[in-house]
């Protein structure tokens, strides 16, 4: 097993035997911290693929302004070291519509593709509404531009000026 968390924006992991002891051969000792320098936000979500490569998403931004936040993936290789194949050196980050996006799930299709969802803000006239969102990437991190518009589905709304937000998801 894995323990994952955030610290003011990086990632630590640590992976665990099934006697619950720290896997040494994984990362440095067993653990592994990536420092996304001078970026704030959190890793919420980790899913690990079937070729034993571990994706690790959240929000991110460079500032604590919640504007600014977009969603970020990073992919790991199964031995800790950092997967510079998948999108910009080993991350990708999407701004859904210029405003606060924040993710809250991540699944993984068979044929590869990986789904993000959570949601985005939109700025109204009177104040900000919340939008469920999905963004579909291919296995390498490219966005794939076939699903929904340029990659990104926003959901329609529940109901007149509702917040709509992902809280978790299944691909089926």
């Amino acid at each position: 097993g894995f323990k994952r968390f955030s610290l003011m924006g990086n990632i630590y992991l640590t992976k665990y035997s099934a006697d619950g002891s720290t896997d040494i051969s994984f990362g440095t000792n067993g653990s592994i911290l990536t420092p996304l320098t001078t970026e704030s936000g959190s890793a919420h979500i980790m899913k690990i693929q079937a070729d034993g490569k571990i994706l690790v998403t959240g929000s991110k931004s460079n500032s604590h302004i919640i504007d600014f936040f977009d969603y970020y993936t990073t992919r790991y290789n199964a031995n800790g070291s950092v997967d510079t194949a998948f999108g910009n050196n080993g991350v990708i980050v999407t701004d859904i519509l210029a405003t606060g996006d924040f993710v809250k799930a991540i699944g993984v299709q068979s044929d590869g593709k990986i789904i993000i969802a959570g949601y985005t803000y939109s700025n109204t006239t009177t104040s900000k509404k919340a939008h469920a969102c999905l963004v579909r990437y291919l296995n390498d991190g490219a966005i794939d531009t076939t699903f929904g518009t340029n990659g990104h589905v926003l959901l329609p709304s529940l109901a007149t000026d509702s917040n709509d937000y992902v809280s978790d998801m299944k691909i089926l």
